[in-house]
């Protein structure tokens, strides 16, 4: 009898559900196309719809996700491997980190090699790491996690950007670059469910070796004149070697410098690095030889911790190096190199202008004294980084900075009075736009008190009021061409720019 004969499997397509991830139109990295889960997209990619697959996939509002969520595919039918996927994932998602949109928690992707003849009633394989489950996508159902929040990938990444990772994508993956955009992949997930906090230190360690140190090549077998080379080695050990061997971490914190030689990097940002990398260092090798405790990774001279600093740092150094081959000073280095400098540079700075000017008396500083000359030049270095910080995320001590804040309004108040006696011609060009900010003082402080406002809520209301004019007089806006200056060093926008971000500093968001 002969035996009867098998159909030949149906051909499959194979690609990735990234279901929380929304693309405006196709996005190519390399081979792999990224595109919105629609019917015209499919019937484009593969030929078939799979919309109702995706039915699995559903939004917070238990919708489904339609065409919110992506499809991940590599070009002319090819089917990759989950690592390969999980590779394409990783570079995807770097370009969204590099594009500010730091969670990786947004890329959740499951591979599925389906039939081209596949119908809704069909059952699919759903593998995880030690079984392989029955998966009916009318029944069964995908959610986001707390930590899930649906992004958007722009499809107006600067092409250097794009051009970088694309690169190290094809460079395959036992490329350094590759591996390490995959460990910070791993941290950058914000739940944390499924990790440890040593966890992430060790891989945000390995992350940036790969990253700036390069790999040593496996030692070679001994050779037949394996003596001679016993004999050299002992030869080393006795009379000691002329080059002292760095510590890794003496050696990550001297390729990050290298990696930073460039315009516009302060020197202390540098000696915070240095601080960083210890700081990694020790809880690293804190977990890796007693993990039962979680790793210390406060940076107390920085007010941050190990594993924030990393973060933000490693991104701009990326940004650096992009913007080093590419030889694109201005838009991308010159960003990067301020964000740099404010990872290293901010609290300190806060710090030392909050403190410095919460214990100040504004009669003592209008007219400012000429013994306060060098005082006012290193004050005005300060205010131009406190005003040029991007990050405005409130501050702990608010009653500090609320002194501060009344501090800076009360020599506005006694300034803008004294161009108002010079007259005109004294004023210089930027001073109308708060030519009513004294009476509008005075006037507010007794309404204020009339409603039986008083103490701190006083000074907190009154600056609140001010603040708002000094926001619409555009003043801090742009600079004039002949400002006012306090003491021939702090120019009058300036001044009132800081009194706005100090009051950002109390209230925890951006005014302007």
């Amino acid at each position: 009898m002969t035996p009867p004969t098998s159909s030949p499997p149906a051909p499959t397509i194979a690609f990735a559900a990234v279901p929380y991830v929304r693309v405006q139109r196709p996005i190519e990295l390399g081979p792999w196309r990224l595109w919105a889960n629609t019917k015209t997209d499919w019937e484009r990619e593969t030929g078939l719809d799979l919309t109702w697959f995706m039915e699995m996939y559903r939004s917070r509002s238990d919708e489904p996700v339609a065409a919110a969520g992506s499809v991940l595919t590599r070009k002319g039918g090819a089917q990759p491997t989950r690592e390969e996927f999980r590779d394409a994932i990783t570079a995807l998602s770097t370009l969204a980190w590099l594009d500010q949109t730091p969670s990786a928690d947004p890329w959740l992707f499951e591979v599925w090699s389906v039939p081209n003849d596949a119908t809704p009633a069909d059952g699919f394989r759903r593998v995880s790491k030690f079984s392989t489950n029955h998966t009916d996508p009318q029944v069964d159902r995908v959610r986001p996690s707390p930590y899930v929040f649906p992004i958007t990938l722009r499809p107006d990444i600067p092409k250097a950007v794009t051009a970088f990772v694309e690169a190290e994508l094809l460079k395959g993956p036992e490329n350094a670059v590759l591996r390490a955009l995959g460990q910070l992949h791993e941290v950058r997930f914000e739940t944390p469910y499924f990790t440890s906090l040593g966890n992430d230190i060790e891989a945000l360690w390995t992350g940036f070796e790969a990253f700036l140190l390069p790999s040593t090549p496996p030692r070679a077998p001994p050779s037949e004149g394996g003596l001679l080379h016993r004999l050299r080695r002992a030869l080393h050990v006795l009379l000691g070697s002329s080059t002292p061997k760095l510590m890794r971490s003496e050696r990550l914190a001297a390729a990050i410098g290298v990696e930073l030689a460039v315009p516009g990097v302060r020197p202390e940002t540098l000696a915070g690095i240095n601080a960083f990398v210890e700081r990694l260092w020790a809880a690293r090798n804190s977990h890796s030889h007693a993990g039962h405790t979680e790793p210390p990774i406060a940076l107390e001279s920085l007010g941050t911790t190990a594993l924030s600093a990393g973060l933000r740092l490693f991104p701009l150094l990326l940004k650096i190096r992009i913007a080093r081959t590419v030889g694109d000073e201005i838009f991308i280095q010159a960003p990067a190199v301020e964000r740099l400098n404010e990872i290293f540079l901010r609290e300190r700075t806060i710090e030392s202008v909050v403190g410095f000017l919460g214990k100040e008396q504004g009669k003592n500083w209008y007219p400012p004294g000429p013994e306060r000359t060098e005082e006012l030049e290193r004050l005005k270095s300060q205010l131009i980084d406190l005003v040029g910080f991007e990050s405005v995320a409130g501050w702990a001590e608010r009653r500090e900075v609320a002194k501060a804040r009344g501090f800076v309004r009360r020599v506005l108040t006694a300034w803008l009075k004294g161009l108002q006696a010079t007259g005109p011609a004294g004023a210089g060009a930027d001073y109308d736009g708060l030519a009513n900010f004294p009476t509008l003082d005075a006037s507010c402080l007794k309404s204020l008190k009339a409603a039986g406002i008083t103490g701190t809520a006083l000074e907190d209301a009154l600056d609140d009021q001010l603040v708002e004019e000094a926001i619409s007089s555009d003043l801090w806006r742009d600079p004039a061409p002949n400002p006012s200056l306090l003491g021939r060093a702090i120019p009058l926008w300036l001044w009132v720019r800081t009194f706005v971000r100090l009051h950002e500093l109390f209230i925890g968001y951006e005014r302007v």
